[in-house]
Parts: structure tokens; C-alpha cells; sequence
């Protein structure tokens, strides 16, 4: 087991592509902003992701078309030791907020 952080977040990366390529979403955008789990600045890049709104506002679309897919913004917020990807705080309560905000969009009678 490794304690680097990039690590983490590649696994974290690759996690969210792969499952959400198997619910039938292709997340392009991020496959490329993140060079498919392995760009060399996972971290700032990650960091960007999960603090720029319009990121946030633009998997928005994907997540109302499928609310079975998962975000980064789950995986971050949801793992018991969030720490473990190197992200800043302010990121990962940035991931936490946007994944709340996900459950109560996925409560929606519409995506049901």
C-alpha cells in the first residue's frame, strides 16, 4: 500500500470512469481533463474539478440523464479518510456540499 496521494486519486479517477462506463455514460470531458486517471497534475486538476462551478454545473446534465452514474465528487466525499487524496480542504468540502446536493437531486420524483 502506498501513502501517495496521486495514487488515491488515480484509483478515485478511474473508479468514476469505469463505473460510469458501465451504466452507459461516456464522462468525456473528464476522461480528457484528466488524461483518463493518469495526467501528471491529477491533484491540481482534481482540485480545479471539484471547486470551478461550471465543471460542477456541466456533470449536472449527465447526472439528471443518468442517476445511477457516480462523481468524484461521491467518491471524495464519501470515502472515510478523504485526506488520502492530497486535495485541499476547501476542495474536499467543496466535494462534500456537491455531494449532498447529488442525493437530494437523485430524490427528485423527475429521475425516479
Amino acid at each position: 500500500m502506498t501513502n501517495n496521494p496521486s495514487f488515491f486519486l488515480r484509483k478515485a479517477v478511474t473508479k468514476v470512469i469505469e463505473q460510469n462506463k458501465s451504466v452507459g455514460t461516456s464522462p468525456n470531458r473528464f476522461i480528457i481533463m484528466t488524461g483518463n486517471g493518469d495526467a501528471e497534475d491529477i491533484v491540481s486538476i482534481c482540485e480545479k474539478l471539484l471547486s470551478v462551478k461550471k465543471y460542477f454545473d456541466s456533470m449536472l446534465y449527465e447526472v439528471y440523464a443518468n442517476k445511477d452514474m457516480i462523481t468524484l465528487e461521491e467518491v471524495i466525499a464519501y470515502d472515510p479518510h478523504p485526506e488520502k487524496f492530497g486535495l485541499s480542504q476547501i476542495a474536499i468540502e467543496s466535494a462534500k456540499e456537491r455531494a449532498k446536493y447529488l442525493g437530494e437531486i437523485r430524490q427528485c420524483p423527475d429521475l425516479n
